[in-house]
C-alpha cells in the first residue's frame, strides 16, 4: 500500500507517519487483511502457490500468510477436487482435453501431484 501512494506522488514520510497511525488505531492490519484474503481466495477454489504468490506480491510478510493458511487449514485436495467437479461435471473427451485440465489447476496454484490426484479421483468416478 505504501508504495502505491509514494506512486501517486504522495510524500514517503508522511504515508509512513499515516500508516502507522493507522495501525496503533488498530484500524490497519496486516494480519487481519492477510487472514481476510486467504479466506476470500480458498472460497473462490485458488490453490496454496497462487496464494502466497498473491500475498507476496502485495508485500505482506511470508510469516503473516502461513500463520493466515494455518489458521484456515484447508484440505487441499478436497478443495481442488471440488473445483475440478463444479468446472468438468463430465470425463475428459481426450487427452488433449485432459492436459487442459490439469493447466486449469496449474494456473489455479495447485501443484503437480495434487493434480495428479484430482485426475485418479476424477477417472475413478
Amino acid at each position: 500500500m505504501i508504495h502505491k501512494l509514494e506512486q501517486k506522488g504522495f510524500a514517503a514520510d508522511v504515508v509512513q507517519r499515516v500508516v502507522e497511525d493507522l495501525q496503533q488505531r488498530g484500524w490497519q492490519s496486516d494480519e487481519r487483511f492477510a487472514e481476510s484474503r486467504v479466506r476470500h481466495r480458498l472460497a473462490a477454489g485458488w490453490g496454496l502457490r497462487r496464494i502466497r504468490q498473491e500475498l507476496a506480491h502485495l508485500g505482506l510478510d511470508r510469516a503473516l500468510v502461513e500463520q493466515a493458511l494455518a489458521r484456515e487449514e484447508p484440505d487441499w485436495l478436497a478443495q481442488a477436487m471440488a473445483l475440478y467437479r463444479r468446472r468438468y461435471p463430465g470425463p475428459p473427451r481426450d487427452d488433449r482435453e485432459r492436459q487442459r485440465r490439469m493447466q486449469f489447476l496449474a494456473r489455479r496454484g495447485y501443484d503437480y501431484s495434487l493434480i495428479q490426484q484430482v485426475m485418479q479421483q476424477a477417472d475413478e468416478q
